[in-house]
Parts: C-alpha cells; sequence; structure tokens
C-alpha cells in the first residue's frame, strides 16, 4: 500500500485512490470524509485505525466489493448513507462510542443479514440484528438482507426514515398497536412486499413510504385510524381528500374517486401494471413524482382544476404516448416528462412555462427543440 493512493488534508481522508483489496487507514486520518471511497472496485477489507472520530456521507457508498469494516470505538458519527450500496458487507458491528447514525447508513447492503451494536453504547441498541435507538421506541434499520416476515417489536413508537428502504426480500410486516409514525421512504423499495395493515395507532405516514413495493397490492388501514383510510386497496387520508398510496401491484385503468384534491408525491410511482388513469376535475394538485416510472402508462388527461404540474410528475412513463395539458396549468415542473421514450403528442396552452428538460429524452421533445 502507498501513502500516495490517500488524498489527506488536516486529518480529512477526503479520497483513496488505490487499488488494494486490504486498506489500511493511516493513523494520521481522524475524519473519513465525504465519498472517500465512494465507488471504489477494488476494497474488501477496510481497517479503521482508533485515531478516526467521524465516517462521512457517503465515504464508503458503493463499495460493492467490501465485506469488512471495522470501526473502532473512537468513532463517534456515522453520516448519511456511508456505506450505502455495499452490497458484499454482511454484517457491521457498532462501537458503544457511536451516538449518531444518519439516515440510509446500511441502505441497500443486499448482503446484511445482522446489524450488532455494544451492549455498552448510550444511544443505541440491537434486536434480532435490527437497529433500534437506546430505549427501542424508534426502528431505525433493517438490515437489506432480512427476508421473509417482520414484526415490528411492540413498544416501537416511530419507524424511522428509509428504516425498510430495497429490503427486497421481505414478503411481510407486522406493525404494533404502539406505531404512532412511519417515516419518508421507510418501505420503499421493498419489491417482496405484499401488502401492508395501518393500525389505528398511525397518525403520521412519510413521503413516499411504499413507493417501489412490486408486489403490494393492497395497503389497509384499521377503519378506527382517525387520521388515515383506504379504498380498494389505496391510502387516503381520513377524509378522502388526499391520494397517499396506490400500492405498487396495482394493475389495469385506475379512477382517482371524485372529491380527492391531492395527489400526493410518489403517490403512484413505480406502478408498473397501470396502465391508464382517470383524474377527476376535483384534483387541485399532483405531487413531484406522482406518476414516475408508471411503465405501462400509455396516455392521461390532466383535468382544467389543476393549475401545475410537478417535477418529474411522469419521469420514465416509457409507454406514454400522448398527454392532454388543459388552459388552467400554467407551468410545467423539472423533468416533468423526462425519459417518456414514447411521448409524441402533448396538448398544451401557449405561453406556458416549461421547466428544466421537462420533455427530455422524448419524441415530441425532440422534434419541438424541447431537449
Amino acid at each position: 500500500m502507498n501513502d500516495a493512493d490517500f488524498e489527506i488534508e488536516d486529518g480529512v481522508l477526503n479520497r483513496y485512490t488505490g487499488t488494494d483489496t486490504e486498506v489500511t487507514i493511516p493513523r494520521c486520518v481522524t475524519c473519513i470524509g465525504m465519498e472517500a471511497f465512494a465507488h471504489c472496485k477494488s476494497p474488501v477489507c477496510v481497517l479503521i485505525p482508533d485515531s478516526v472520530t467521524s465516517i462521512g456521507e457517503e465515504a464508503f457508498a458503493g463499495c460493492a466489493h467490501l465485506t469488512a469494516v471495522s470501526i473502532p470505538d473512537s468513532v463517534t458519527e456515522i453520516g448519511d448513507c456511508a456505506f450505502e450500496l455495499c452490497r458484499s458487507l454482511g454484517s457491521v458491528m457498532i462501537p458503544d462510542s457511536v451516538t449518531s447514525i444518519g439516515d440510509g447508513a446500511f441502505e441497500r447492503c443486499e448482503a446484511m443479514t445482522a446489524i450488532t451494536v455494544s451492549p455498552d453504547n448510550p444511544a443505541y441498541c440491537d434486536a434480532d440484528g435490527v437497529l433500534y435507538d437506546k430505549d427501542k421506541t424508534t426502528l431505525i434499520c433493517c438490515p437489506g438482507g432480512k427476508a421473509g416476515d417482520f414484526s415490528v417489536p411492540d413498544g416501537v413508537i416511530r419507524i424511522g426514515n428509509r428504516a425498510f428502504v430495497h429490503c427486497g426480500a421481505l414478503t411481510g410486516v407486522t406493525i404494533p398497536r404502539s406505531v404512532t409514525g412511519i417515516g419518508i421512504n421507510a418501505f420503499a423499495y421493498c419489491e417482496s412486499l405484499n401488502g401492508v395493515m395501518i393500525p389505528d395507532s398511525v397518525t403520521s405516514i412519510g413521503n413516499c413510504a411504499f413507493m417501489g413495493c412490486d408486489a403490494m397490492t393492497c395497503i389497509t388501514v384499521s377503519p378506527d385510524n382517525p387520521a388515515y383510510c383506504d379504498a380498494d386497496g389505496v391510502l387516503y387520508d381520513k377524509d378522502k381528500t388526499t391520494l397517499i398510496c396506490c400500492p405498487g401491484g396495482k394493475a389495469g385503468a385506475f379512477a382517482v374517486p371524485d372529491g380527492v384534491i391531492s395527489i400526493e408525491d410518489c403517490a403512484f410511482e413505480g406502478c408498473m401494471a397501470l396502465t391508464g388513469v382517470t383524474i377527476p376535475d376535483s384534483v387541485t394538485g399532483i405531487g413531484h413524482s406522482a406518476f414516475a416510472r408508471c411503465d405501462a402508462l400509455t396516455g392521461v388527461t390532466i383535468p382544467r382544476s389543476v393549475t401545475s404540474i410537478a417535477p418529474f410528475a411522469f419521469y420514465g412513463c416509457r409507454s406514454l404516448v400522448s398527454v392532454t395539458i388543459p388552459d388552467s396549468v400554467t407551468s410545467i415542473g423539472n423533468f416533468a416528462c423526462i425519459y417518456c421514450s414514447s411521448l409524441q403528442d402533448v396538448t398544451m396552452p401557449k405561453g406556458i412555462r416549461i421547466g428544466k428538460d421537462a420533455f427530455k429524452g422524448t419524441p415530441y421533445g425532440e422534434e419541438h427543440d424541447l431537449t
């Protein structure tokens, strides 16, 4: 190993440029900086010295061959997405010194079956390989290799942001009545999760909590829940004026119920088998990425009640051929129809504000010089 492989400034390791499979970080390093090892293909094992106190955001993200990493008990902080996409990392041990772990720190670690925490850690604990805060009221991270059915322990109050994201082999989850909140992206891209029951205790569900759950055909809500309800397997707020999430396995044509005012961010994102959608004139808002990656969606007519189209609203709808935008719409958000590779026919009013790359990667955009 060559010291020249490490770009270090004032104790911060900014970048590793070597090709060794086993890497020992020099003892002069006190902080592993943002993206220091990001997408390095060579490291299999990384030894971190006890001079290091923090591991930065995305520090090891995308190290696909990394199978082992030692975190010494000098480290107090692990940043957001620090080990994201370390697909070969099977487990990790959190020492008693770590008091801050960022969102998505171990996201998409598909081989990881267990996160272990030192019993002396004052901030975190583990149970059955899952990471919790110390008093076990917040479920922070379920490792990506967890398979089959999982029951959230009774006593958990909050399921954290991205807690189960990309747990691709998870087929079922039981949420107890102690849970009151489900975080942003909490179950996103759990591709094998076939359904979920929301108990009456849950009063807060973050954006995009169940997006990209390809096998999910039904979201069920306790009839006693004061904040949410379901109809035909789709999640709404209690008075059914906001459509929050259509499960990813919903197939065929879908009619948004009359009375719905808002289609939330990511509401239909990843509904790959959705072929058509009818939007009533009660709808005034269509959220960010609302219909993104609806691969089978061929056409959509937006009602006159809508005044703007949010960014990424129809991103990557590869079968979308036509879109009708009424005179009421004054702006189209950035990337709204980007990569809709079949989009040829767009009807929209003159003078409408068109956001950045709204029609990039579409036949319509190329024909009208909008790419």
